[in-house]
Formats: structure tokens, sequence, C-alpha cells
């Protein structure tokens, strides 16, 4: 897991307009953890930028009810 959270590497280019600074993967490395890592975080970030988060919970938690996977029984 940790070694593919370190997968990649920042590297400087220098181009005619300054340096460029750009993460590459390091070969014969996999970075899976390192995407699903950054996808999570950018999920989460999308979320807590909508106003009224209770109401697309409450309308998960509506469908996974419809969705016959929730065996709980509710009031």
């Amino acid at each position: 897991y940790f070694e593919e959270l370190a997968s990649e590497r920042l590297e400087s280019v220098k181009k005619s307009s300054g340096i460029k600074r750009k993460w590459v993967k390091i070969p014969g490395r996999r970075n899976e953890a390192w995407d699903c890592k950054v996808y999570s975080l950018a999920a989460l970030e999308y979320l807590l930028q909508i106003k009224d988060l209770n109401e697309i919970c409450e309308l998960g938690e509506k469908k996974y009810r419809e969705s016959g996977r929730d065996n709980t029984k509710t009031a």
C-alpha cells in the first residue's frame, strides 16, 4: 500500500517560460492506491461544496432502502 502511495516523483523540467514541475510515475511501480486516494479526496471536496449535504445523505439512504439491500427494520 505505502509503496503504491510513493509510486510517483516530482520532476522539474526547464522550459522557455520557466521551470515546470510535474508528477511522473516511477517505472515498474503500481499506483492504484494513490489514484484511489486522490479520487476519494476529490469526491470529498466536491461533497463539501454542496450546500445541503443532509438532503443528499437522506436521498442516498432512501435509495439504499429501496434497493432491498437494507435488512434493518425502520420505524
